[in-house]
């Protein structure tokens, strides 16, 4: 059965990055050319099968934050504030947003946000 899988897996990747561009929902489109060339020239897997995850980080909740679905009605109801000027911080594949240098860019933020 590993075997299988690992030969499926790998026609998945190969049939990934042999494609040019890709496409998601709510999130846009990614192709493999400058700048964006940097990750072996592999496109991102679908924000379902990574686990893609929205964390709202405000001054109302600085430690704790809220996890938001992408859909406006997940957005109105959190702490939000539409009148501030929104940062956000992706800390790529290798990361989690509980790395120390996302949390002190984080906590920066916040202490200067107007």
């Amino acid at each position: 059965m590993t075997n299988a899988f690992n030969l499926i897996k790998g026609k998945i990747f190969s049939f990934i990055r042999g494609s040019y561009n890709i496409c998601y929902n709510h999130i846009g489109c990614f192709e493999r050319k400058k700048p964006y060339d940097n990750a072996l020239h592999y496109l991102p897997q679908s924000p379902s099968k990574i686990g893609l995850k929205y964390k709202l980080f405000t001054r109302q909740n600085p430690e704790k934050p809220e996890l938001l679905e992408a859909n406006m009605n997940a957005v109105l109801k959190s702490n939000f504030n539409k009148t501030l000027r929104t940062k956000f911080i992706i800390h790529g594949y290798q990361h989690s947003y509980t790395a120390l240098w996302d949390i002190k860019m984080k906590d920066e933020i916040l202490k200067r946000a107007s």
